[in-house]
């Protein structure tokens, strides 16, 4: 299975390219689903933003390195495997050398929480990447006294079209046509509620136009919701087991309630099948969007850290993961 890295033998690293999504999309089904960020959209989306992404084996973990575009574009590794090894970490940093620009940021917590008590390493947490578990059942149905705000909006929205016909299309395999009334769309619609523009918001577009360009390539389905005959909201996503990663909620804010509604009528479509729950990815760290997700009332987090060599002789406090997350 990691016959395609071959050729790159830690500590020598290659380009990420196009050939290479195939095994990588197997590794990531078989141990690291349903995590968005390492997730093979993801990689082309965010990662390769920039055209930076490289990769490397290191015995049986994929070690993913790249120029993360919202941090200055400092040096960012993540190690992949089930079971991420102390060596493989001290082997990384002594690779990365003293450039304090290199770091491994953004790692799954699920990987390493071995490690959480090792003195040689500083594990800490990384709440801006954290992503968001939502419950299908709970979005579909809007029940219960946690979900008012959702169901007022769903059933608000409801009445307000009561008249019109609301239809959600999922396209399996989008053509030029698709891609280009998405493309579109992106034109005319704000990208995210309540944010003021931003590097984080222009390299949303960026991403977005990649993910369009993307969909067939990587077997991603995306759902349209039309009111009438007219597009109201998009969705781009990617099932894997029960989960459904969704990358990308997009909808015209000139009607109300218009993303809770979009939000429910997802939920029903997965519900019909066997989703159970969707991966609504993280926040960025923009307090509009953080405060926007927490409203979605998800179930859990899936949790990252950043991890650091601890200075010889030093000792520092337990790491404590954010009491809202």
């Amino acid at each position: 299975m990691y016959d395609f890295l071959n050729d790159a033998l830690f500590p020598k690293f290659r380009k990420f390219v196009s050939e290479d999504y195939s095994s990588y999309t197997a590794i990531y089904k078989k141990y690291f689903a349903p995590h968005a960020d390492i997730s093979p959209a993801n990689l082309l989306e965010w990662l390769d933003i920039d055209d930076t992404l490289e990769i490397s084996r290191l015995d049986d973990a994929i070690i993913l390195k790249y120029n993360n575009p919202f941090e200055d574009n400092d040096i960012n590794y993540l190690i992949l495997e089930p079971v991420v090894s102390k060596d493989h970490i001290q082997k990384v940093y002594k690779h990365a050398g003293i450039d304090s620009r290199c770091i491994i940021r953004e790692q799954p917590k699920l990987l390493v929480e071995h490690l959480e008590n090792d003195s040689d390493l500083v594990l800490a947490p990384n709440r801006t990447s954290n992503e968001y578990i939502l419950d299908v059942n709970q979005h579909a149905s809007v029940e219960g006294t946690e979900f008012y705000r959702q169901r007022y909006e769903v059933r608000a929205f409801e009445r307000i079209y009561s008249g019109r016909v609301l239809s959600l299309e999922v396209i399996q395999t989008a053509t030029k046509d698709h891609k280009s009334l998405l493309s579109n769309l992106l034109g005319t619609w704000q990208l995210t509620a309540n944010i003021a523009n931003s590097l984080k918001d222009n390299r949303e577009r960026e991403a977005i136009e990649r993910a369009i360009e993307s969909l067939n390539f990587l077997n991603r389905p995306v759902a349209i919701l039309f009111l009438d005959d007219q597009p109201v909201a998009f969705a781009l996503f990617a099932t894997y087991g029960d989960t459904a990663i969704v990358g990308h909620v997009k909808v015209d804010y000139d009607f109300p309630f218009i993303f809770n509604y979009m939000v429910h009528r997802l939920a029903k479509h997965f519900a019909k099948g066997s989703i159970r729950f969707i991966n609504f990815e993280q926040d960025l760290g923009i307090d509009g969007l953080r405060a926007h997700k927490r409203r979605l009332r998800p179930i859990r987090m899936i949790e990252k850290v950043d991890i650091t060599l601890r200075a010889k002789g030093s000792r520092s406090a337990d790491n404590q993961s954010d009491p809202a997350s």
